[in-house]
């Protein structure tokens, strides 16, 4: 037998389930959607110390592997041809090269073991939830600096 103390309550727990759903599923889905741009950015990252290391042992003192610099490259696409494009879409994992772009500049002027070498890499993230993270692309930038060591 029912008891008439409590009010008949039909609907309430589908409409409470939506909302709850709702928001929980707008909360996975921009976890992802943040996740894969922090994995991009680590992949940028990743690709811009590969980079760097290869131009600090690439200096006037190279025979082997052939000098870089000290003429400023780019920017350029990473998809583009040359010794330094190609050096960088080895370490781009999973990114595509057309879309990444980099310059590499020697600040001291020189390509001499001592001197500074920068590597910069930027590639472009369009966010799937856009009213959460912003209509327009995140600009996935990364910079390293190293000193040249031959």
């Amino acid at each position: 037998m029912r008891s008439r103390t409590t009010p008949r309550r039909r609907g309430s727990t589908v409409v409470e389930s939506v909302l709850v759903l709702g928001v929980f599923l707008t909360l996975v889905v921009g976890m992802l959607d943040l996740g894969v741009a922090v994995l991009r950015q680590h992949q940028v990252s990743y690709a811009v110390r590969g980079a760097a290391r290869a131009a600090s042992v690439r200096g006037s003192e190279a025979e082997a592997l052939g000098a870089w610099g000290p003429v400023a490259v780019g920017p350029v696409p990473a998809s583009g041809a040359g010794p330094v494009p190609a050096e960088v879409r080895r370490h781009l994992c999973g990114l595509d090269p057309s879309g990444v772009t980099i310059r590499v500049d020697w600040p001291d002027g020189s390509n001499e073991p001592g001197s500074r070498v920068v590597v910069t890499l930027e590639t472009a993230h369009q966010p799937t939830m856009t009213w959460l993270f912003g209509s327009g692309p995140m600009v996935l930038r990364a910079v390293s600096t190293v000193p040249i060591s031959h």
